[in-house]
């Protein structure tokens, strides 16, 4: 340690001192060991594991963009055909309100018809 703070002091900081040193800058830097073959292969594996994992959320929310999609255009189909059938249905009343008449108007030409068959 005598030779870093020597080496300090003649120098200026050489990025060699202690972390709270008093003499130091405070400088720390972080080294890692080295990291065996085991570990490199797992932490690779992981990390291939976590990017088809992304592949797979990416397609995942591609479908369900899809899917919101379709459900959007099936809604405006729900909604046309709900336009349409209430038309349908009017038309329905109105044809119905016809028939109605006509057996009306037909019962009445057959009661006249019959009546004036029975008075000849």
């Amino acid at each position: 340690m005598s030779q870093e703070k020597s080496l300090f002091d003649q120098k200026g900081c050489t990025k060699r001192c202690s972390y709270g040193d008093s003499g130091g800058c405070n400088y720390f830097d972080w080294i890692d060991p080295p990291i065996s073959n085991r570990k490199k292969s797992t932490f690779l594996s992981l990390l291939r594991r976590n990017e088809t994992s992304e592949v797979r959320q990416h397609r995942i929310e591609n479908k369900l963009e899809f899917v919101e999609g379709e459900m959007h255009m099936l809604r405006a189909d729900v909604d046309r055909l709900e336009v349409e059938r209430q038309s349908l249905e009017e038309n329905l009343r109105t044809l119905e309100q016809k028939y109605k008449f006509v057996v009306y108007v037909l019962s009445a030409i057959v009661c006249y018809s019959v009546g004036r068959s029975i008075v000849s």
